[in-house]
This record gives structure tokens, C-alpha cells and sequence, in this order.
């Protein structure tokens, strides 16, 4: 009896080793007892989690967008009686990669709220101002350098709040809501009429301090656009 009380145990044990051994490749060398689970390692093809809208910068690990000035551009013939927001911005390439200002349109979008519809805002002409501007954000930035940029959208009104959306990868980063009542307005005059004269410069001296002043900022991850 005892020699088969034996074998019944020694069974048991051999039965228990083998289940355990059967479907758990994740659990490595059990110390003492404790079962240790193999850590499980998980990677995003999409936003960086060093990215992040903060302080009117734009931050990804290939480079670094900051806003300058906002205006609003006041309709006319040349903006088809359309109010603009124009964003004035200085990017930063901190890559060997090939980046130029005009790909401000990847990582910024503008939206609009009307009648709690989040409308998104589209882009609208080159200013005469900022036609040599503009004309040279095709080029390339070198690594560690910065090229101001400046971009206009196509306001539904000069009353509503925008939002300001940074994005990357078409995944959003952080946004900043803009109150317009306080932004200072220009004209989109043409330098070279000689019918007209730009009265507007003295109120286009908005640097990122007044920007900030006007701006509320909410970090939100992971929000697809």
C-alpha cells in the first residue's frame, strides 16, 4: 500500500510539472516560488511621445513649429470679402530630414465653431506683404536652423473663438483655443499701388508674449483628426 501511495504521488507531481510547462511562455524562471511574467514591449508608428503643443510651440522629434503673430487680415477685394487669420511662425529643423515651411499645413489645423458645428477652417491667400515670404518656403532647412513661415485660414466670422489643433501623423497633439476680439486687424494693401499706403504696421507688432495672452492651452493625446 504504501509502495502504490508512492507511485500515486510521484504521478501527481510528474502531471503538475508537465501542465505547467504547457501553454505559459511568458512566465520566466519563477523565483522562489513567484512567477515572473516576460515584459511586453508595445510601439506606435504614429505620434511621438515626446510631441506636444505647449507655450505656442509645436513639438515633434523632427522639429519645432513656434508661433509668432496672429492677425486678422479685414475683407476686401483682394481676400473676396473674406476675413483671414493670418499666423506668422518660425520653424526649426532638428533632423537631417527634409523640411520646409510649407509643410506647416501637416502639423496645424484651424477650426472654427458655428452654431456648436467644429468647423475646420481652410487656407487662404498670400497677403502682398508675404509674397517674397511665401515664395521661399519651398526651400529646404538645414539641421538646428529656422525659417519664419506665415500661413493665413479663412475665418467664418471675427467673433467665434478658433482653435488652433497641432497634429502629427494626423494624430492630435495639443490644442490652443484663440479669443479673435482682441487680435489686432491689418488690411491686405499691395505695397506697390501708389493709390494706397500701409497704415496697418504699427498694429502688427504681436509677438508671442501677446499671442500667449490670448490663447488657452489643453493638451490632448491621442485624438485622431
Amino acid at each position: 500500500m504504501r509502495y502504490k501511495g508512492t507511485l500515486i504521488i510521484a504521478a501527481t507531481t510528474l502531471l503538475g510539472l508537465s501542465l505547467a510547462a504547457c501553454g505559459h511562455g511568458s512566465i520566466v524562471n519563477p523565483p522562489h516560488g513567484k512567477v515572473t511574467v516576460a515584459p511586453v514591449t508595445t510601439s506606435s508608428s504614429t505620434t511621438s511621445s515626446q510631441a506636444s503643443f505647449n507655450n505656442n510651440t509645436i513639438t515633434t522629434s523632427d522639429l519645432q513649429i513656434k508661433i509668432l503673430s496672429m492677425q486678422i487680415v479685414k475683407p476686401g477685394v483682394s481676400t473676396n470679402n473674406k476675413s483671414l487669420l493670418r499666423v506668422g511662425f518660425a520653424m526649426t529643423n532638428k533632423t537631417n530630414k527634409q523640411l520646409k515651411p510649407d509643410m506647416i499645413k501637416q502639423y496645424l489645423n484651424v477650426y472654427q465653431k458655428i452654431d456648436n458645428d467644429n468647423q475646420k477652417l481652410n487656407t487662404g491667400i498670400t497677403l502682398h506683404k508675404d509674397k517674397q515670404l511665401v515664395a521661399q518656403q519651398n526651400n529646404n532647412i538645414s539641421k538646428n536652423n529656422s525659417t519664419d513661415g506665415v500661413i493665413t485660414f479663412v475665418l467664418k466670422n471675427t467673433v467665434n473663438p478658433v482653435e488652433l489643433v497641432a497634429k502629427e501623423h494626423n494624430q492630435q497633439i495639443g490644442s490652443q483655443t484663440i479669443q479673435l476680439g482682441q487680435l489686432p486687424r491689418i488690411s491686405n494693401l499691395n505695397p506697390t499701388s501708389a493709390l494706397t499706403t500701409d497704415t496697418t504696421s504699427s498694429n502688427e507688432t504681436n509677438d508671442t508674449t501677446t499671442v500667449a495672452q490670448h490663447a488657452t492651452a489643453s493638451n490632448t493625446t491621442t485624438i485622431q483628426q
